[in-house]
């Protein structure tokens, strides 16, 4: 089948109306494209394989389950295939960090055109589309290139011979081609500049749907904040009449917001005590930044009067002022019509726009005039964004934690990506390309690309439930993956870690009606204490206070915390009635905000003396057989052979936690132990009472509860790691195991857990005979 290609306008595809996936129809190039003879010296054989088994369809569990089947074996083969093929060779290609079942051997021009006249159909296809790419990509010799597809799905890496610098090309059929490529993906054609007519349509249309539509709310005519940014009616030209103005409760109103990243610089502009009254007056246009002056236009072609911009409508230099702005972030946020994100600009200089070179399109005629429309989209980079570092140039604003909050609270939020526009709301996230799995997109593993595809919406549906049910687990599940989500953004000051968060703390409160204590909540408390630090841990303790030691808010860490989900527990609701006092005190207006002190009180409680010890140099020569390490600060060893082939968790020479063969230890450090200050050695000599030169750090052990899973018989038991508050005598009484009404005060710097894999025999054997034991009498514990 002969081919005649056409280069169409980017603009002209984009306009035509777009094809219903069932009216289409599905071209196979492996039987259209007849070969004449068998001799592709390419791989058309293993793509051809790939596509029959994902063309397969399947309605009942047993044709899924052989299809799935299938797919296991052919890219079992094709990992054996390769392994053999490229031999040592493999690790030099790197071919080690690539998934080999995907993997695609490279291949040149001239490879290529003889395949094509040794009679492969289908190499005479991707031979038509590589010409046609050529064809207009001018800068690239295809001689001088190496040629590689990546995966089965079109996505061409165009490698230059000499410098090895690589741009890929991504294949796809249009939405509006009525004859499309099987397994060519299909997606909306970009024109590349996201200030284009045809991008902020495609935005007026989504905004327009969503407010009809959905059950977001209209978000038009509600109470106004106390200032805005202000375009005049819209009979003269905004530029000549934008002020700040001051608004009064009555009135009401349309507005957006601005989400966009600051920067290290200093703004050039600012509302402060001194200039208020100017800015009452005016603003001057040539003063704005490219990011403030692109969402005035956007504010302006979207029809609306006001923008809520924070750097302008709250002043910076009052302390007063900031404290009680801020503390209404989110109804800011939640009543305005839409939240204008800056999402590719790094700091105030990079505006909201993006204009890069648009898809290409081309149309097909084959001999019998089908038209097959096929459009290529060049991104100058990787294809789909996958590495983290990558991410994070590519969509800065949605790696910083202030960002997070405004776009959970916001009932619409517009985002302004490199390429292409997204609006993200409380029913969904759509983009303009409406194919999430194309560059530019960001790959489904990283951790933007895993926010952008259910954050919004999950929080959404969360406090819809919570307004119905108010159901203790899971208020505990959505704050705490609330909580996970933002503790692995940047903040540009660790003070502000608690006041970021604080729109979604108002914002749940107002549902659950609890008491908000630094980041947990009173109802939950109990739950609320099982969080953890991704490992690895390389963060010492901040050195300014900033929330009490038991608030996940305490800690530094850009790997996040996490949190333990026990679903039925025995013991719960027996610590849960030691909790005599919890409190934390505002630093100031704002309730959920920043936090001046705070502590649990606990009574009758008992401790369990325990040492943290750090490995030396020569325990580490005798290679003891490790269970667990983390960060070289905690071991749990294997024991000697007299011991029966139990398991050791050496703490120190007076504490040795026994558990049976099967059953775990963990310990997840809060922050990176100071070997300098925390740690102690035992001995004038330096040696340790067992011999070692390991380092000591003296700890307690406060057993929380256990935990279980329906129809397992597994127990686990957590215990919160603590260690006297600095600056507290240790006394006689608490090392001689004699209890006194108050034990004193503490700081967590760890979680502890135990698992029981045979259950409660020996969840129960142990506590009788290894912890309690060692455990003091009970007294009052004061954790701060």
């Amino acid at each position: 089948m002969q081919l005649k290609v056409t280069t169409l306008p980017v603009e002209y595809v984009a306009a035509l109306a777009p094809i219903s996936p069932k009216d289409v129809n599905r071209i196979n190039i492996f039987e259209s494209f007849e070969s004449t003879a068998k001799l592709c010296l390419l791989d058309c054989a293993v793509a051809e394989k790939k596509q029959e088994i994902n063309g397969q369809h399947t309605t009942t569990k047993p044709e899924k389950h052989s299809k799935r089947k299938s797919r296991r074996e052919f890219e079992k083969n094709t990992r054996k295939s390769h392994r053999e093929t490229h031999g040592p060779a493999q690790r030099d290609k790197g071919l080690h960090r690539l998934d080999l079942s995907v993997w695609r051997p490279e291949f040149t021009w001239e490879r290529l055109k003889e395949s094509v006249t040794n009679g492969c159909g289908s190499c005479r296809f991707h031979h038509s589309l590589i010409v046609a790419l050529f064809s207009v990509r001018v800068d690239l010799i295809p001689e001088a290139l190496t040629l590689q597809w990546k995966g089965f799905e079109f996505l061409l890496s165009a490698k230059e011979k000499t410098t090895g610098r690589a741009r890929n090309f991504q294949f796809f059929n249009p939405s509006s081609s009525t004859n499309v490529i099987r397994s060519m993906p299909s997606a909306n054609v970009l024109c590349g500049d996201t200030s284009s007519d045809l991008s902020l349509g495609r935005a007026l249309k989504w905004l327009h749907n969503c407010e009809t539509l959905h059950n977001c709310g209209i978000g038009r005519q509600v109470a106004l904040p106390r200032r805005l940014v202000d375009l005049g009616p819209g009979e003269e030209d905004y530029k000549q009449v934008l002020r700040l103005t001051e608004t009064t409760e009555e009135m009401m109103g349309t507005y957006l917001c601005l989400s966009h990243c600051w920067g290290k610089d200093p703004m050039p502009i600012r509302t402060l005590l001194g200039n208020l009254h100017d800015h009452l007056q005016s603003l001057p246009w040539e003063l704005l930044p490219n990011t403030f002056a692109d969402a005035i236009r956007i504010t302006s072609r979207l029809g609306i009067r006001y923008i809520w911009i924070d750097s302008l409508c709250i002043v910076q230099d009052s302390a007063l002022d900031w404290q009680v702005e801020s503390g209404k972030m989110a109804d800011i946020y939640r009543n305005s019509y839409a939240t204008i994100a800056a999402v590719s600009s790094a700091d105030f200089r990079g505006g909201c726009f993006s204009s890069k070179a648009g898809d290409l399109c081309f149309e097909f005629r084959t001999e019998d005039k089908r038209s097959i429309l096929v459009a290529v989209r060049d991104d100058e980079g990787m294809g789909q964004i996958k590495e983290e570092v990558d991410v994070e140039k590519a969509y800065p604003l949605l790696t910083r934690a202030w960002v997070y909050q405004e776009r959970l609270l916001s009932r619409r939020i517009l985002y302004f990506n490199h390429m292409e526009l997204q609006l993200e709301c409380k029913e969904g996230l759509t983009c303009e390309c409406s194919n999430r799995r194309l560059m530019p997109h960001p790959a489904q593993s990283t951790a933007v690309g895993r926010s952008l595809n259910n954050a919004k919406v999950h929080y959404a549906k969360a406090l819809k439930n919570f307004a119905n049910h108010s159901l203790s687990r899971l208020e505990c599940e959505h704050w705490h993956q609330t909580v996970s989500r933002y503790s692995k953004l940047r903040l540009t000051y660790a003070q502000d870690k608690l006041p970021a968060l604080s729109g979604c703390a108002k914002d749940t409160a107002r549902l659950w009606k609890d008491e908000y204590l630094g980041g947990l909540w009173r109802r939950t408390l109990a739950e609320g204490l099982l969080w953890f630090v991704d490992p690895p841990v390389i963060h010492y303790r901040p050195s300014v206070w900033r929330a009490p030691s038991w608030s996940w808010a305490s800690v530094d860490t850009l790997k996040g915390v996490r949190f333990n989900y026990p679903q039925v527990s025995r013991f719960r609701q027996d610590f849960r009635d030691t909790i005599e006092e919890a409190k934390c005190e505002p630093a100031g207006a704002d309730t959920t905000g920043s936090v001046s002190s705070g502590f649990i009180r606990l009574g009758r409680t008992s401790l369990c003396p325990v040492y943290l010890r750090r490995l030396c140099s020569d325990c580490f020569k005798t290679r003891i057989p490790a269970w667990i390490e983390t960060d070289r600060w905690y071991r749990l060893t294997a024991s000697s052979s007299s011991t029966g082939g139990r398991m050791t968790c050496k703490f120190g020479s007076e504490m040795q936690l026994a558990v049976n063969d099967g059953d775990v230890m963990g310990i997840y450090p809060d922050f990176k132990l100071d070997e300098r200050k925390d740690y102690t050695i035992n001995a004038e000599s330096g040696v340790a009472a067992d011999g070692s030169r390991c380092r000591l750090a003296p700890a307690f052990l406060l057993h929380v509860y256990d935990a279980t899973r329906p129809q397992h018989p597994a127990v686990t038991d957590y215990f919160l790691v603590l260690r006297r508050r600095k600056g507290e005598e240790i006394t006689e009484d608490m090392e001689n195991n004699d209890s006194g009404e108050d034990h004193g005060e503490f700081e967590r710097i760890g979680l502890m857990t135990v698992n029981f894999e045979n259950g409660w025999a020996d969840r129960n054997s142990w506590f009788s005979m290894a912890y309690t034991p060692k455990c003091t009498d009970e007294g009052v514990v004061t954790i701060v």
